[in-house]
């Protein structure tokens, strides 16, 4: 679905021990309880994650692994909890088992989400906090209600965060959601208006008895509304500002803003960069909305509630 799995193996990729060193040098910079999130692809095909995790914690931040489930043997999740990881997001689009297996190009990627979180719950007990990521998309937008309850009855998971479909990695045009590619996920034409609908059912479940349940803050569901409105080649009046302290590390280790690459930390110190004008540049970019990241209409913070 992400096409992510098409790309290239990163010979560079960075190493545990430059994860960690880098993680000593933003700790020094951020916030306390600075939302650490540790992403793929799939987080848990890299090695010795158990030793980034405690030294994340140690420097005043919140390690989050997002997982598709796949990995999440009982042995891992026992590994992961000695590790002292308390914040998982896991990836579910559907609670029918075609359709996120469909969406996941996987028989059985849904068996797979559901044991994940039964080891996670017998070795927790239930002291994990897991965040469910569900993609708005075209066989999936009708039980996404379905899915918010779900999540408020499940003592196994804490919240869902909704996220808007946006381009497919290696997939390079404006009009990405208008080709065939695109054909099974974008909704049709026909079904936006019913779309729309569903998302403005979530904002009032998010106003009334959902705060905690539903990730997603109500401006940002709004901007969901003008997204699949207009299209993802229309401006939206989200407001970008609180981005302006998000940086993200790619697996090279790339250093960027909004697209803005700040440096690498084989090479460079964060601590550096931060205050760089470069670095201004990029936050002054995303208090102007000159942006061409789409992604940036996803970014929240999961677990502030928790």
């Amino acid at each position: 679905m992400c096409n992510m799995w098409l790309g290239k193996e990163t010979p560079e990729e960075i190493s545990i021990s430059q994860a960690i060193d880098f993680t000593s040098k933003l700790g020094e910079i951020a916030k306390k309880d600075f939302e650490f999130n540790i992403l793929g692809g799939e987080t848990l095909i890299k090695n010795n994650l158990e030793k980034l995790i405690p030294h994340v914690t140690s420097c005043g931040m919140r390690p989050i692994v997002s997982t598709n489930g796949f990995l999440v043997t009982k042995e891992k999740a026992k590994s992961l909890y000695e590790s002292g990881l308390i914040h998982y997001t896991m990836s579910l689009d559907s609670l029918r088992p075609e359709i996120h297996d469909f969406y996941r190009g996987v028989p059985g990627a849904f068996k797979k989400v559901r044991n994940a979180l039964q080891n996670i719950e017998k070795v927790y007990k239930g002291k994990q906090f897991v965040c469910i990521i569900a993609i708005i998309m075209k066989h999936n937008y009708r039980e996404l209600i379905e899915m918010a309850e779900w999540v408020k009855h499940d003592p196994r998971v804490c919240s869902i965060s909704f996220l808007a479909l946006t381009n497919p990695c290696w997939t390079f045009d404006k009009n990405w959601h208008k080709h065939k590619s695109s054909k099974e996920l974008w909704p049709d034409k026909k079904d936006i208006p019913e779309v729309l609908e569903t998302i403005k059912e979530l904002i009032r479940m998010k106003q009334n008895g959902y705060k905690h349940y539903i990730v997603d803050p109500v401006e940002q569901l709004e901007a969901f509304l003008e997204y699949y409105k207009n299209g993802p080649t229309h401006p939206i009046t989200y407001d970008y500002n609180k981005f302006k302290g998000y940086v993200m590390v790619k697996s090279n280790g790339d250093i960027s803003m909004s697209a803005e690459k700040l440096g690498n930390i084989k090479k460079d110190d964060i601590r550096k960069l931060w205050f760089l004008d470069k670095a201004d540049d990029a936050r002054k970019k995303i208090e102007k909305k000159d942006t061409k990241v789409e992604i940036i209409i996803n970014c929240k913070h999961g677990f502030e509630n928790y």
